[in-house]
């Protein structure tokens, strides 16, 4: 069962709550600690996007297209839509010759504040490179153009890019295809569910290669260069993920998901949060509580971080009327 990850205050009542669960799993696959409901079935969402870029990798695909990490990086982002993004997945379309047309991710508003001025005040278009997910996109059509499969339907359930990744996904969690959730996810690509330990899991043997078959090794090593080495091509500008790789010294792989979902590395453990009620928000000030629990984050570099750790809720005036904080307990195995 869930439990109760984060309360909001206003003045001393407590206004809201949000439940959730926590997994903390070693690279040997191995509780560490947890609350709530491990064993919950819970779709990835973006934070699958990592794996996703294996196949990338291991097929050759990366090498003929001749993709630098920056590329890479990219496609396992959920951009903000930014010019540094939008130039970067120009090059990558490029590189397998389409174009921004052969995205099949639809399009929203671009994440950055900053961007949607300029394109509203200069009168352009939204386009489908402003997706968030377009890195990841462009990175399955990088693949179906490498096996010269049909590129009109890659983002398809049936078609052997979306067959690969699900076939991606079960050897590197060593949980059976057959009993993962395919749902659709909010780009229109499959989206994939298995219990939320798992998802912690493929996190500690991402940020650890060498404990991966080694099919996947050397890619999961690049892949996770790329991200630590790029955050704010991974996220944005002014996110949470690149924030907090800026603001700490230690490594950590960050990815965010859809929908309350999030996962993360340090050391040797694989870390995967889901709030139940979809708030994305209410997992910052988690992450952050977590690295406090393992001394990974210094109370100086918490207090950099503290609209992220103490949300506060303010009136329309700008008064500050109440505050958001953790409270839940890890239940350690050991």
């Amino acid at each position: 069962m869930s439990e109760i990850l984060v309360k909001e205050y206003r003045g001393p009542l407590v206004e809201n709550v949000h439940k959730g669960d926590i997994a903390i799993v070693t690279k040997e696959d191995k509780v560490d600690s947890y609350c709530g409901n491990i064993e919950k079935v819970v779709y990835y969402r973006s934070t699958a996007k990592p794996l996703q870029v294996l196949p990338v990798i291991t097929s050759g695909a990366a090498n003929h297209f001749k993709f630098t990490d920056k590329e890479i990086a990219l496609m396992a982002a959920s951009h903000s839509g930014e010019k540094i993004h939008t130039d970067i997945l120009k090059d990558i379309l490029n590189k397998i010759e389409l174009n921004i047309d052969d995205l099949k991710c639809g399009t929203h508003p671009p994440f950055d504040r900053k961007t949607r001025n300029y394109l509203r005040k200069n009168n352009k278009k939204v386009t489908p490179a402003h997706h968030a997910c377009s890195g990841k996109h462009a990175s399955q059509l990088a693949l179906a153009k490498y096996f010269n499969w049909d590129l009109k339907n890659y983002y398809k359930k049936e078609h052997p890019v979306q067959k690969l990744l699900l076939e991606t996904i079960a050897e590197v969690t060593n949980y059976p295809a057959s009993k993962i959730v395919q749902g659709k996810d909010g780009c229109g690509v499959v989206v994939f569910g298995l219990p939320l330990k798992y998802i912690a899991y493929s996190y500690s043997l991402m940020n650890n290669h060498e404990a991966l078959p080694d099919k996947y090794s050397n890619a999961a090593q690049k892949i996770v260069k790329a991200m630590k080495k790029y955050p704010k091509i991974v996220a944005g500008t002014n996110r949470f993920a690149n924030k907090l790789n800026n603001a700490i010294k230690r490594d950590l792989l960050i990815k965010s998901g859809a929908d309350g979902v999030f996962a993360f590395a340090f050391d040797e453990k694989g870390i995967a949060i889901k709030i139940e009620d979809g708030s994305l928000k209410s997992t910052y000030p988690v992450v952050i509580e977590i690295l406090k629990s393992y001394n990974i984050i210094s109370d100086k570099e918490v207090e950099n971080l503290i609209k992220y750790y103490r949300p506060t809720i303010k009136d329309s005036n700008g008064d500050i009327v109440g505050q958001i904080n953790t409270d839940y307990e890890l239940q350690y195995t050991k």
